[in-house]
């Protein structure tokens, strides 16, 4: 017991933060990088509250994994590096903001809770998926709603789950989260730009060839990009399994 008299405020958080935020936890990586590896290990050990406020996509670099746009001589990993002047691989950005130099899980968790912070999520992303036998096509439909209303650049990713690389530097050869396919507007402003009013909706859909992926390894990620100086932030993300919704 104690003789001072001590005063609790309970603060509603929802006045602040009315949509769950997610940061985007962009790795530029490969099979063969050693580095790579720990890296890695470093994103799984992170706590589960920071692994519930992120979308990891993986963006691989000069390997058998690597994504290359249409009519471009360079992979999606090797324009991400030379566009946040990595260097080399691992290169992680989050939210396309902050480039993460030290490689710790506390140094990222940390830089997670500064994002969702200093900026938190204007937008929230409501996904539903569907995924056709018969024709082998992936359909994803956005819907975006804005408590602020402003400019939005949504765009997507198709993920790779559960593969396994023997030659890969991974811990069993595994990796998670591949970028497949991809919007172009992965690393910068698209000149698809909606105007959202306050409180506003809008929606977007796109569809997909499965190809000779296995759909149950497969997932979405959407991305809602604002302006942030001369670049683009990551106001919000989401990510589904294909067939299902959230």
């Amino acid at each position: 017991e104690s003789e001072n008299e001590v005063t609790v405020e309970a603060m509603n958080r929802g006045i602040y933060e009315k949509y769950h935020k997610n940061v985007a936890i962009y790795k530029a990586t490969a099979t063969w990088c050693g580095p790579c590896a720990a890296m890695t290990k470093v994103l799984l050990n992170l706590n589960e509250d920071t692994k519930n406020h992120t979308v990891e996509l993986c963006w691989h670099f000069e390997d058998e994994l690597a994504l290359t746009p249409p009519g471009s001589d360079y992979d999606c990993g090797e324009i991400l590096v030379s566009y946040f002047r990595g260097g080399g691989v691992p290169t992680v950005v989050l939210d396309l903001k902050d480039k993460i130099i030290e490689s710790s899980t506390s140094s990222i968790e940390e830089a997670v809770w500064d994002l969702r912070a200093d900026y938190p999520a204007t937008c929230g992303l409501k996904l539903l998926s569907e995924y056709d036998e018969e024709t082998d096509q992936i359909a994803v439909t956005a819907y975006l709603a804005s408590s602020t209303g402003g400019s939005y650049d949504l765009g997507m990713a198709l993920l790779l789950n559960d593969q396994v690389i023997p030659s890969g530097t991974n811990e069993g050869g595994r990796y998670s989260h591949i970028v497949k396919a991809s919007t172009g507007n992965f690393y910068m402003y698209s000149n698809a730009i909606e105007e959202v009013e306050k409180n506003g909706e809008i929606s977007r859909t796109w569809y997909l060839d499965a190809g000779d992926l296995d759909v149950d390894d497969l997932s979405v990620a959407v991305y809602a990009l604002v302006k942030d100086g001369n670049a683009a932030r990551i106001d919000n993300i989401a990510e589904v399994k294909v067939g299902e919704s959230i």
